[in-house]
């Protein structure tokens, strides 16, 4: 899920991809109307013309790139799928699924996908439209008697369409809190707890004015898609995607695993700020994010899509729409024409004049990204296991570069301008001294949507836990070490915290990679 616990890393990967919370047109003609963006890095200069590399110069290259990301990012594990011209390019492992044991990551090792689950989903519906047993037109209420929202208007007109690509309007990461308290009642998503869930959300902007992540809008895709044609979400897949592709190291959902499994395992910096194993969140979100998958797997994934549905439709139009801009998301850094928007189950930006589709996955200790580049028929999977890595994001663009036949631009010094290495800094014992003044549940708005913190003292100890929102640090528990006079900083994050009072309440201010905001506790 891409939005769990330590998201800023997603926020900022957004930022350059995927969305922006500015309200966007509801159609791709009118363009994108709202504000750029401040420029965070250079922009990408052209591509030059590079002299015809050989297919193996070319996996030297990505392989010399991935050692050094794998390095510099601290991250055990790889894997990567390359296709291209209609048949596998380089797909393979690097590093190790678990660095207690030493396994080393293989074509067949599994990682969690997470949100990139939400692209087999849109997958199945655009099965479901070429049958005709679903109409990406259809409204959710139409198809799923109990479906209602805050808002009337939304209840009667938001379709299939809205919520595959994330156009609703109802504002970013809305599902936090919900997702949150599941997580820590150790409960599960189900479909009653969803609907529930989403009868309480109230738009934060217009109707189809702003792109909306939500992944409680694909989880209803599961029971939308059951009324449909009978059978549950597993067996769906398995029947349409997995079996005719072969993809047979790919599962649903957590009961397949076995301890002797070829599992990539999450990794993440602990509260102390080491590098280690962390638990596998085992929330199944269904058509949400549920899916494992292995690079072997994933090029048969890619490929079928590169091949206008091969294998899973014969009607490749409603697979085809998925492709198709359905919301202008804002600007990228990535040249003129610099434009991002959503399509049903993907994303895409243009990438110094190329159209790259793309869509990835986020648990803590687990990320993941496909991309599809059409018009040069080029597909690219890469899995990780460790968060606050972008490994993954660099490895597929660079990779895109150099089999367009252009050098790489520069995406690891424009990532590293985003997420510096974290600061060293002196933790200073004097002043960790009434600790429990600080202690409470801090909140505040940020674009019209309250996020949440909780200061609490364990031996002797402070941290900040981020209430499983999107809203950094970029771990669920921080530990904050004392630094000066009600000031604290992080060890796995680039985070300070000062305490203050102010016209008799207290204030929690959060700079987080020099951007600080103002929390209040509550009473």
């Amino acid at each position: 899920m891409k939005n769990i616990h330590s998201l800023l890393l997603f926020l900022a990967v957004l930022a350059v991809f995927g969305c922006t919370r500015q309200p966007c047109p509801a159609t791709p003609e009118r363009g994108y109307q709202g504000p750029r963006p401040k420029e965070t890095a250079a922009p990408v200069p052209a591509p030059k013309e590079a002299a015809k590399s050989t297919d193996d110069q070319i996996i030297g290259e990505i392989e010399k790139n991935i050692a050094f990301l794998m390095k510099d990012w601290g991250t055990p594990g790889l894997a990567i799928a390359i296709v291209k011209d209609g048949k596998p390019f380089l797909v393979k492992g690097y590093g190790v699924t678990d660095v207690k044991t030493g396994k080393k990551v293989d074509k067949n090792t599994a990682f969690y996908l997470a949100s990139v689950t939400k692209n087999f989903t849109a997958t199945l519906v655009a099965t479901s439209v070429e049958r005709k047993e679903l109409s990406f037109d259809d409204t959710v209420a139409k198809r799923l008697p109990g479906f209602k929202m805050a808002d009337p208007y939304f209840t009667k007109h938001l379709t299939i369409r809205d919520a595959l690509s994330h156009r609703t309007g109802l504002g970013f990461h809305t599902d936090d809190t919900f997702i949150g308290k599941i997580f820590r009642t150790n409960g599960t998503i189900t479909l009653k707890n969803t609907l529930a869930h989403l009868r309480t959300l109230k738009p934060l902007f217009s109707f189809r004015q702003a792109y909306s992540y939500s992944n409680s809008l694909y989880f209803i895709m599961g029971e939308i898609l059951k009324r449909a044609t009978g059978k549950a979400y597993p067996a769906l897949l398995a029947e349409r995607v997995l079996n005719p592709l072969k993809m047979t190291r790919t599962h649903v959902g957590f009961d397949w695993i076995k301890p002797d499994a070829n599992l990539a395992m999450p990794h993440d910096l602990d509260p102390e700020g080491k590098v280690g194993r962390i638990p596998l969140l085992r929330g199944d979100f269904g058509p949400g994010g549920s899916i494992f998958s292995t690079a072997d797997d994933m090029s048969r994934y890619l490929l079928m899509h590169l091949a206008k549905g091969k294998g899973v439709v014969k009607n490749p139009k409603p697979l085809m729409e998925m492709q198709t801009p359905h919301i202008f998301t804002g600007p990228n850094m990535y040249g003129d024409p610099a434009w991002k928007a959503a399509g049903l189950g993907w994303e895409m930006f243009d990438l110094r004049g190329l159209k790259v589709l793309r869509y990835d996955g986020f648990l803590p200790g687990l990320l993941s990204a496909i991309f599809i580049v059409p018009s040069r028929n080029i597909g690219v999977a890469v899995m990780i296991n460790r968060s606050v890595s972008l490994a993954h994001m660099i490895t597929g663009l660079t990779a895109i570069d150099l089999l367009a036949g252009r050098p790489a631009a520069p995406y690891h010094q424009i990532f590293r301008g985003i997420f510096k290495p974290v600061p060293v800094r002196k933790e200073r014992p004097e002043f960790a001294k009434d600790l429990k003044q600080y202690i409470g549940k801090y909140t505040t708005v940020q674009d019209r949507q309250t996020f949440h913190r909780t200061i609490t003292v364990k031996d002797g100890k402070l941290y900040c836990d981020n209430y499983m929102s999107v809203f950094g640090p970029p771990s669920p528990m921080t530990r904050l070490f004392p630094m000066d006079t009600a000031t604290f900083f992080s060890k796995n994050a680039d985070l300070v915290v000062t305490f203050r009072a102010v016209k008799g309440k207290i204030e929690m201010v959060f700079n987080h990679g020099g951007k600080p905001v103002t929390f209040v506790r509550k009473k």
